[in-house]
């Protein structure tokens, strides 16, 4: 018996110094990050066939990354405090979070997350919401400013004057704001991930012999080359459009954020051209398609909204679409 009692003694000791470990503070009297469980895997091919009538696509459909675990913050009277992650629960310094009032006196305020990926700010007197949420990244050979997900998936301050934690998540894709995607659920507002737009024209033997044949099917295949993507995603993804009487485009959104190979040919195989094209083309020189024409096969990279990590909006995607027309050679 009292070496039963001893050994549970001994055990429940063990399980403290556990949870100590993982939310206590270090050295530094810094909140511990908890051990974080595995990413899930974004692997295998998704296959796509959209209609004639159809010019928008989900490439993720309603598919979200799990959730880091993060440090237990502590409410503080009158303030806004939390903690940024990436994917991995990794801490991400430099973040920003910023607030405005929502009433007739504009009042701001703003903080960046120190290097245990911290945060705090006063929220004024009068209440605020959160507006802008980013975070700027090396990506390509230049740079792209990410808009950061609400951990909890809302970003409305309740009861501020007793404190208010929201954490938040650098992510590679995933669901934006539900409002805007059903408002325009073509736009890439409404998502975390990059977007592709294809122009198209129709085929006419004397006007315009470049055009694609109407009622022709489009095949596309987007791999993601490996070490580009943010947090290892291999899934490939296999695409067949049906081009319509008309002139007309399509968009591929929610696409996990790196850089893919792209082949664009007819379903008998015959290859297409691709152009970059849009008002962004020289905006971009170091993202979009490259090369900027191409015949059969490319590289493209997103090109970002911005590359200011304070221009994000809370909870919008902010990759603009690359525009690529495609056409016979």
């Amino acid at each position: 018996m009292q070496f039963t009692k001893l050994l549970l003694g001994i055990l429940l000791l063990g399980a403290g110094c556990n949870k100590s470990e993982n939310t206590g503070t270090d050295e530094n009297g810094q909140l511990k990050w908890p051990e974080q469980t595995p990413l899930q895997e974004v692997s295998g091919t998704a296959t796509f066939n959209l209609t004639a009538d159809e010019d928008f696509l989900n490439a993720m459909q309603d598919f979200m990354p799990r959730m880091p675990a993060f440090p237990q913050a502590k409410q503080k009277e009158l303030k806004l405090t939390g903690f940024v992650a990436d994917l991995r629960g990794r801490p991400v310094e430099g973040a920003y979070i910023g607030l405005r009032s929502a009433g007739t006196v504009y009042i701001a305020a703003s903080a960046e997350t120190d290097g245990n990926g911290y945060y705090e700010m006063q929220v004024p007197l009068a209440g605020a919401d959160i507006y802008a949420t980013g975070y700027t990244i090396d990506y390509g050979a230049g740079q792209a400013a990410i808009s950061l997900y609400p951990s909890d998936g809302r970003v409305a301050l309740s009861n501020p004057s007793g404190g208010v934690v929201k954490n938040f998540v650098l992510l590679s894709f995933g669901l934006a704001d539900a409002s805007k995607r059903a408002a325009e659920p073509w736009s890439p507002r409404g998502y975390y991930g990059g977007s592709l737009r294809f122009d198209y024209s129709i085929y006419d033997a004397m006007w315009n012999p470049g055009g694609l044949p109407a009622n022709a099917q489009v095949e596309l295949m987007l791999e993601p080359v490996t070490g580009t993507t943010l947090y290892g995603e291999t899934k490939k993804f296999a695409i067949t459009k049906r081009i319509g009487q008309g002139n007309g485009n399509f968009v591929i959104n929610n696409l996990p954020v790196g850089a893919y190979n792209i082949t664009a040919t007819l379903k008998n195989g015959r290859q297409l051209t691709m152009k970059y094209t849009g008002p962004y083309v020289s905006q971009y020189p170091h993202h979009g398609l490259q090369p900027r024409e191409a015949t059969g096969s490319g590289r493209v990279w997103f090109t970002p909204m911005s590359t200011d990590y304070k221009a994000p909006n809370v909870n919008q995607g902010y990759w603009r679409p690359v525009t690529i027309t495609l056409g016979l050679p």
